[in-house]
């Protein structure tokens, strides 16, 4: 029979695991080298797309995945105090991590759209390898890798909506949206929430110059790519890069 104390001892071991915050199942670091893995994969499989001219040869220079992840570590790295990621396993640092690299991705991805859709001659051909694509292929990529959703999504703007199905927001997705868009709202500051059994957080995308070749105006008239254009402005929020992460 057990005494007083050792009965006592088993209660509070039977009920620590329940007391403990709940947490991911990797450290930081692992799942940003994971994102950046996808992106390097989703770079290598699309080289052909990028840098091959309509005759088959291909341009010089040419975009490679290297020179286009170190540019894309660069501005992660000038954003994200990245040396608190090994052996962290904030769900908010984690989360937050993982969406300023797909934003330095989206970013670079943007800057560099001249050198994917110019041709060696000069002229232009669109590629459709654009921030939202690329974006999209790497969170698809990364989440059969790790199980953690990254979304892009966006309340659109005046009567234009999201461009795609799966860049549609959810509730949560909606009401943080609405939240980040406020007047009073800080600059690049992000909206988080621990859930039962998950971690949610949105961080907001900023229109920029190069966002409005497809984005800008005139509102209505057709962009590159056959959607309308939104008549958004540089600075204005098109949108955020929403991350659900499993929690343990």
């Amino acid at each position: 029979m057990k005494s007083p104390l050792g009965l006592l001892l088993c209660m509070l071991l039977g009920v620590m695991p329940s007391l403990r915050a709940a947490q991911p199942q990797h450290d930081g670091q692992w799942y940003v080298d994971q994102l950046r893995l996808s992106m390097s994969e989703i770079l290598t499989e699309n080289q052909g797309l990028i840098n091959t001219a309509p005759d088959g040869s291909i341009k010089n220079p040419a975009l490679t995945a290297e020179m286009f992840l170190k540019e894309v570590q660069r501005g992660f790295a000038h954003n994200v105090d990245v040396t608190q990621l090994a052996g962290s396993r904030s769900p908010e640092l984690i989360s937050a991590a993982l969406a300023g690299l797909l934003q330095a991705g989206r970013d670079h991805c943007a800057k560099v759209q001249p050198a994917i859709n110019t041709e060696k001659d000069g002229s232009t051909k669109m590629k459709k390898f654009i921030p939202a694509i690329f974006g999209r292929l790497c969170a698809d990529r990364f989440l059969s890798k790790t199980g953690v959703a990254i979304k892009q999504t966006t309340l659109g703007k005046g009567e234009f909506g999201a461009r795609n199905h799966y860049n549609k927001p959810d509730a949560w997705e909606t009401a943080s949206l609405t939240k980040v868009s406020g007047a009073n709202w800080e600059v690049d500051k992000g909206v988080g929430e621990a859930q039962p059994s998950q971690y949610r957080y949105l961080k907001p995308i900023y229109i920029k110059q190069a966002c409005l070749t497809c984005h800008g105006n005139p509102v209505g008239t057709d962009a590159p790519y056959g959607h309308k254009m939104e008549g958004y402005e540089p600075g204005e929020i098109r949108g955020g890069i929403s991350v659900s992460l499993p929690l343990k």
